[in-house]
């Protein structure tokens, strides 16, 4: 009966060293430690664009400013109003809103 537990008490004993020692090389860093040195670069100088750039953009605003102007009269503007019944409230008014478009028998603006 002794020998027996002092079998466990060496397989425990064991046991617990050797989980110590693998936490002690694999898991707790060893050496020194280092300190993080900043390292300073310098930020790039902007450069303006080309001047195709800003032509191309300048054409761009010109043509969304023309389909604007041509189809904004068909833009519409809708808000639809209605009255509901709530058994807590009593009539409560709804409201919704949103836009839309107008078109003839073409299919062009109206």
């Amino acid at each position: 009966m002794r020998s027996r537990f002092m079998l466990m008490f060496v397989f425990a004993a064991g046991l617990l060293l050797g989980a110590a020692l693998i936490t002690y090389t694999l898991v707790l860093p060893h050496g020194t430690p280092s300190l993080a040195q900043a390292i300073t670069t310098p930020a790039p100088t902007p450069s303006l664009p080309d001047a195709t750039v800003f032509a191309q953009a300048d054409a761009h605003d010109q043509i969304v400013a023309t389909l604007y102007q041509r189809v904004s009269p068909s833009v519409l503007h809708i808000t639809s109003r209605a009255q509901s019944f709530s058994p807590f409230y009593g009539v409560v008014p709804r409201e919704g809103t949103g836009s839309g478009f107008a078109y003839d028998d073409q299919g062009g603006p109206d």
